[in-house]
Parts: structure tokens; sequence; C-alpha cells
């Protein structure tokens, strides 16, 4: 890779530790109910690409919903 791809093109790879509540897990499921996405709003999208007994990797994507982005 050159040095001018590595500035134009960055990637970085973040750790993420996912825990669930024993409520959430064994309770009543809840009702939520979402609003309706504005401008402005943060997706996070994401595909599983390995699973293992205890833990997975995962390809996230974040989108923001916005006329300005950075």
């Amino acid at each position: 890779m050159n040095k001018s791809e590595g500035k134009t093109n960055p990637v970085s790879r973040r750790k993420v530790c996912i825990l669930c509540e024993r409520s959430q897990v064994q309770g009543k499921p809840m009702k939520t109910k979402f609003l309706p996405r504005q401008n402005g709003d943060l997706s996070f999208m994401y595909d599983v690409l390995q699973a293992f007994e205890g833990n997975y990797l995962a390809q996230v994507t974040m989108l923001v919903l916005a006329a300005v982005r950075r």
C-alpha cells in the first residue's frame, strides 16, 4: 500500500463485547415502539462474519442520515 492510499482510505478496527441482562433473556419480551427515522439519526448495521462458541466476529457499518456528513 502506498502512502497516499492510506491517507485517503482509512480503515479502523474496534472490538466490542455485548452482554445481555438475565431479566431480558428469561423474562417476557419487551414491547418497544420505535419512532420513524429522522434527519441526523445514526444507524448501525452488522454482518456476522465468523461465529464461535463464546463470541463472534462482525463487520459493523455506521450510517448517518443527514444532509451534511463528515
